[in-house]
Order: structure tokens, then sequence, then C-alpha cells
């Protein structure tokens, strides 16, 4: 009798688990996701990832613009290929979480990337672009690992990636915006055109472009951030522009009357002053300057933060990406 008493007992526990528990898990459908979200980051597929998310217009909006910013280089280009192609992931099957029942479910992937700033770090200082393709391609097993816990929702009994303002994903393509900074001091003329369209979506409101004797000029100066394209007709006109502002920040450099980060370069028609800091002989442009002055044979243009505000940075940051000018 206690014999059937206890079988009866353990019969009903297990029926009890079974029905909050066992029969409310769905690891099977969310490792099927997990595996089609890993292979898509690793293949660098926005248009697979994007019908992966639950909001996909906004991921096509942030990640998908995201990507096109810093893609617009065929030397990049190749640069991202390198990654992406030796990228490769594993999924921790033991940290699978899921409940139909409060629609919610999550799995750690990790994923292994060439430590493409190691490499960088480790090159020459007059190395060019091509230096860099070349360490990648010999240095692939340099390796950098990110950990991500990757979360989902069910959305019309369908598992659908969340990730609350793209923090994981941009997490993983951050080597867009980091290759982007390198720079390498790849200097090349623009044109009007490619200044208006680094701008992204702006305020016409701020924008003016003109001509005033023989200069072709540009101008967006919302509050924050001062963008500003000429091109001369006379490329020693260029560059005495260019030398004014670049001989006053070599003063206050070589007087410490600048304080923060500095980076100069000046050879031929060619040259950039960048800088992340402040000086009190600088204030009446701002209280601290985030940007750069760029030379380019009969090009100058400016992109300056003059408000330290981290949305003025990344809109200097973007744009110079953008047009392919070094970051500071």
């Amino acid at each position: 009798m206690k014999k059937l008493i206890s079988l009866l007992l353990i019969t009903s526990m297990l029926i009890s688990m079974s029905s909050c528990s066992l029969f409310d898990k769905d690891n099977k459908k969310v490792l099927k996701v997990a595996e089609e979200y890993a292979n898509a980051v690793v293949e660098g597929d926005i248009d697979d990832l994007a019908v992966l998310y639950e909001d996909d217009d906004e991921f096509e909006g942030v990640v998908g613009a995201y990507i096109d910013r810093y893609s617009s280089r065929d030397d990049t280009d190749e640069i991202h290929d390198i990654i992406h192609d030796n990228m490769t992931y594993t999924i921790d099957k033991k940290t699978i979480k899921s409940s139909k029942k409060s629609g919610k479910a999550s799995v750690v992937i990790t994923f292994t990337l060439i430590d493409y700033d190691v490499i960088y770090e480790d090159l020459d200082e007059d190395a060019d672009v091509d230096d860099f393709i070349d360490a990648l391609e010999d240095n692939t097993e340099e390796a950098m690992t990110i950990r991500a816990n990757v979360e989902f929702e069910l959305s019309r009994d369908e598992w659908k990636v969340v990730d609350e303002n793209f923090e994981t994903i941009l997490d993983v393509y951050e080597f867009y915006a980091e290759i982007a900074s390198y720079g390498f001091g790849s200097l090349h003329p623009i044109t009007l055109n490619d200044f208006e369209n680094a701008l992204g979506n702006y305020d016409s409101d701020y924008y003016d472009s003109y001509t005033y004797d023989g200069i072709e000029i540009g101008r967006y100066f919302p509050y924050g951030i001062t963008f500003r394209y000429s091109s001369f007709d006379d490329i020693d006109e260029a560059r005495d522009c260019f030398e004014q502002t670049y001989d006053i920040f070599e003063d206050l450099v070589d007087n410490n009357e600048f304080d923060g980060a500095y980076n100069s370069y000046y050879e031929g028609n060619y040259g950039y002053i960048l800088f992340d800091g402040a000086s009190n002989e600088l204030q009446y442009l701002g209280d601290h300057l985030h940007g750069g002055m760029y030379l380019s044979e009969n090009v100058v243009v400016y992109a300056i933060a003059t408000d330290d505000s981290s949305s003025y940075r990344q809109k200097v940051d973007e744009f110079l990406a953008v047009i392919g000018y070094p970051i500071p």
C-alpha cells in the first residue's frame, strides 16, 4: 500500500512538473532561430538578419544604415570581408532558456573573430590600408571573442530576436566603425556632392552652399557641430587656408595650451589636424573640440563637434568615416 501511495505521489509530481515546465519549453525552436541568427551575423547578411528581428524595419533603419555608412569604400569593404570570412560562433546549449507562457527566451552565443585592433597596433607608423589587409590575412589566428546573451520573444508563434537599442549586434559589428577610425592618413579630394551625401539626413535650415571669389563652399552648422567644405581654384590658396589653422594648433600644442589628444600630418598638398580636447585660446569655438581639419589638394574640409556630448562627437566621426578621412 505504501509503495502504491509513493508511486502515485511520484507520478503526480512528474505530471505537475511537465505541465508547469517541460511542456512550456521550446528549446529546439529557439536553438534553430539562434543558429539562423548566428549564421547571418557571421555572413554579414543584413537582409537575413532583419527578418529574424521583431522589428525588422527599425533594424534596417539603425543597423542597416550603420553598415551602409561604414561600407562606402572599396578598401574597407575588403577588410570587412576578411573579418567576416574568418568569423565563427559557438552556441552554449546549456544556457538556453525558453518559456512559451512568458513568451521569452535567451541563449549565450560566443563569436570569435580576428583581433583587428591588435594587428593594427602592430603595424609600422607609415603603414597604409594595403599593409593592414596583408597583416589581417597573415594573422587570422590572432583572435578575440565576444560573448553575447541573445534574447528572443514569441511573436505570432515565431521566436524573434529582441535587442534593446541593438546593442548586441552593434557590439559584434563594432569593427565597422573601429576600422573606419584608423584612417591610415588616406586623404583624397571630395566633391561638394560627396560632402552633402556624407551629412546624411541633415536639416536644410542649417545648410547652405554658394560660390565666393572662386571658392565653392558648403556649410552645415546646427548647434553643437560645424561642417565646412571649401574647393579652391588654386591649390596654393587651399594650402594657405589650411596652414593658418595648422600653425595655430601647432603653436598651442608646443606651448602646452591645448589639453587633450592631438595629432597632425602635413606634407605637400595633403594634411590633417586631429583633436579631442580644449584650449582657453579656442573657447570662442566651444568648451571642448572634437574633430579635424583636412587638406587634400585643392579641397579643405572642417568637421568639428563644439559640444562634448557623445551624440555630436558621433555625428562628426560618422561623417568622417563616410568620406574616408582619419577620425580623431
